[in-house]
């Protein structure tokens, strides 16, 4: 039952990947 871990893990991918398309 990690499905809170599993969307904020999601969203956190999810900013790292606006982060690196950012730079």
């Amino acid at each position: 039952m990690d499905i809170i871990n599993s969307t904020e893990d999601t969203l956190v991918q999810m900013e790292l990947m606006k982060k690196l398309t950012g730079q």
